[in-house]
């Protein structure tokens, strides 16, 4: 279960970080 956490919480961190450079993009 921890696994799936961390995996998710990256997941979550790497979807902001692409979202902020499509907003810089435009």
């Amino acid at each position: 279960m921890f696994l799936i956490s961390i995996v998710y919480v990256g997941m979550d961190v790497a979807f902001r970080a692409v979202e902020r450079r499509v907003l810089a993009w435009q």
